[in-house]
């Protein structure tokens, strides 16, 4: 609907031009008929005010009056006369067609104008010299609900600067600042949206009219993304951190194993709880010095690097006390008890399982000692299988070492298997999960070593549903020397 205003202004257009007319014609007729030329006048003079019917209307008029005093007339110059306002009034109604299409076509450009505006999330707003808003589009009005035309922007905008500090002016939000076009570098400057601080960007323009063109931008979003992003990197950061500590620690599955010549190996470990090695497994190889190898699978309780140290504190003492001379079966024993009370943590010590295998390369003669750790499994080449069972106590229990030692021939083609019971007791009972460990190994044990132990495992625990703590499955064969 258009205001009473407009339509009272158009209603003067039309009678003005109309009252000029009868008032030219009715001069003529009084005075002389040499006013009536000026009726063309009055016709062009009124297309550049109404629209082009009403001015073919008033041109129609205009002829009238002037066909009239033709006909009344005996003035020889009453014919010229009569032309002139046809002629003046098919200029009017031209021009009034052209004036029309144009207006017509500036109106639809600020239609478009306003749609593309409505259409813009950001808020969009023209400030006049004074930092006065002139205009703005929906995008303002959300920003800034109290925002309105003709009234100071910047005091409502809660301006705080990148020091906490409120924002004194002079700045692109104001229409004071003489910055050229482009983004305003704002890092860290935020506005009051709602009783909240929201971060925002802008960018300023200066308008034709000497105003200033401003795009306001919410940019929370991106804020939250960049934060987002540098915690991603902190923590991507943390665990390389982690991992080259838990390579150097030697932590399997994150390292290479320590070669002894005459003996392969292949070695896979699952994370508990999500973390990459979090638990306290261990796989330590070393060549004794008579020429035999020394294998200790040790499995400390606890999660992260804290277990790791304790697992490689009873394979240092493993390793020192078999070198200083004592039995294969009282290693573990003398290493758990001088393990008590020799680091800064009170208590009995660390409490952990060890599996420990002394192999002759040369010979394949080993001899397995334990201490509450899974039995090792001998997988022959023919399919047999051998269950190295050396009863003992773990670490950190009344009694600990173990008990006995048991022996064993490894030949050519054959896999000895050490696990930590992490790998077996994902299944519903301990003795499925070791039945299982069995089967697998006997059906992968024709398969080249390496990532065979990768391959075990998983097929033990398929589908990932193994318990929460870290699992880990070594392979050992005898290689011919080099």
């Amino acid at each position: 609907m258009e205001p009473s205003g407009l339509r009272e202004r158009r209603t003067w257009e039309v009678v003005l031009p109309a009252v000029l007319l009868a008032l030219i014609g009715v001069g003529a007729w009084r005075v002389t008929n040499q006013l009536i030329p000026s009726l063309g006048v009055i016709v062009v003079g009124s297309a550049l005010f109404v629209g082009p019917r009403i001015v073919a209307g008033l041109a129609a008029g205009a002829i009238l009056i002037a066909l009239a005093f033709v006909a009344t007339s005996g003035v020889a110059e009453m014919g010229v006369r009569l032309v002139n306002v046809v002629l003046a009034s098919a200029f009017a109604v031209t021009a009034a067609v052209v004036l029309d299409r144009r207006f017509r076509r500036i109106e639809s450009m600020g239609h478009t104008e306003a749609a593309i505006l409505s259409a813009i999330p950001d808020a969009v707003l023209l400030l006049d010299g004074h930092g006065r808003l002139v205009r703005g589009n929906a995008g303002l009005s959300r920003l800034v609900p109290a925002a309105t035309p003709g009234q100071p922007l910047h005091p409502l905008l809660g301006h705080v600067l990148a020091d906490g500090s409120p924002c004194p002016g002079d700045c692109p939000l104001d229409g004071r600042s003489g910055r050229g076009p482009g983004e305003v570098a704002v890092d860290g400057e935020r506005i009051t949206v709602g009783g909240r601080l929201v971060p925002v960007a802008y960018t300023q323009g200066r308008a034709v009219d000497e105003g200033i063109v401003v795009v306001l931008r919410d940019v929370s979003a991106r804020v939250t993304a960049e934060e987002d992003r540098r915690v991603l990197l902190e923590e991507a950061a943390r665990g390389t951190e982690r991992l080259a500590v838990l390579r150097t620690l030697g932590a399997p599955g994150t390292g290479e194993l320590v070669t002894v010549p005459g003996l392969a190996a292949d070695v896979w470990s699952t994370p508990g709880d999500g973390a990459e090695a979090s638990g306290g497994d261990l796989l330590d190889i070393s060549a004794l010095p008579d020429g035999r190898a020394l294998l200790l699978m040790v499995d400390a309780s606890g999660d992260g690097l804290a277990s790791l140290r304790d697992a490689w504190k009873v394979s240092y003492m493993c390793r020192a006390h078999l070198a200083a001379g004592a039995p294969l079966g009282e290693m573990i024993a003398r290493a758990g008890q001088a393990m008590v009370g020799a680091d800064d943590r009170p208590g009995p010590g660390p409490a952990a399982t060890v599996a420990g295998v002394i192999l002759d390369v040369e010979t394949g003669h080993l001899q397995v000692a334990m201490g509450g750790h899974p039995p090792p499994l001998l997988v022959r080449a023919n399919g047999g299988t051998e269950w190295l069972e050396a009863p003992g106590q773990a670490l950190g229990e009344p009694g600990a070492g173990s008990q006995a030692v048991v022996s064993s021939t490894m030949g050519s083609g054959d896999t000895l298997v050490l696990y930590t019971d992490g790998a077996v007791d994902g299944a519903a009972d301990v003795i499925e999960g070791l039945g299982l460990l069995r089967s697998t190994t006997v059906a992968l044990r024709t398969l080249p070593l390496t990532g065979l132990a990768r391959r075990a495992l998983e097929s033990v625990q398929p589908g990932g549903s193994g318990p929460a703590g870290q699992a880990t499955l070594a392979l050992v064969r005898l290689v011919p020397a080099a």
